[in-house]
């Protein structure tokens, strides 16, 4: 009912007559912009309550979810004795980064990572030389391409 309301509102009694009449079945040149019009262009039912504002859009706003995380933080708090201490967004954020990853899970992370990268190149690098691409490099590219895997090979046997 209340968007009836609200989309009779937006029309004039003239489009209201109109529409009424397209409504009922008679051909009315103009019904499709005044169900626009009426709808604020909505696609769907709940866009044209929101375009009406019949109905509030259900995000927070910041200051909401600021409140919302205080009474969470207190909750928590309650009953463990002293409040804690105010904390900045920012140490927050390093204190949840330092209990998400350990440095041992990271170590593990960055080895699987290393080991499948690894694989992969190799695997690339022997399509390559099977497909025997390595010839129809130009002279330069040729020179620039040797340095690069020597260069490689020196930094992975020293093992930095």
């Amino acid at each position: 009912m209340r968007c009836y309301q609200e989309a009779m509102m937006r029309l004039d009694a003239t489009e209201r007559a109109a529409l009424y009449m397209g409504l009922n079945g008679e051909d009315v040149a103009e019904l499709l912009e005044l169900v626009e019009k009426a709808t604020g262009n909505a696609v769907t039912p709940r866009q044209m309550m929101l375009n009406l504002q019949v109905v509030k859009d259900g995000s927070k706003s910041a200051a909401q979810a600021a409140r919302l995380a205080q009474h969470e933080t207190i909750l928590k708090n309650r009953g463990a004795g002293r409040a804690a201490a105010p904390v900045s967004p920012e140490q927050a954020m390093m204190a949840a980064v330092a209990d998400v990853l350990p440095e041992e899970e990271l170590k593990e992370q960055k080895k699987q990572v290393a080991v499948k990268d690894a694989h992969h190149i190799a695997t690339l690098m022997a399509e390559f030389l099977e497909a025997d691409l390595h010839k129809y490099l130009p002279g330069n590219d040729r020179e620039a391409f040797c340095l690069l895997l020597n260069d490689f090979q020196k930094v992975i046997k020293e093992g930095k």
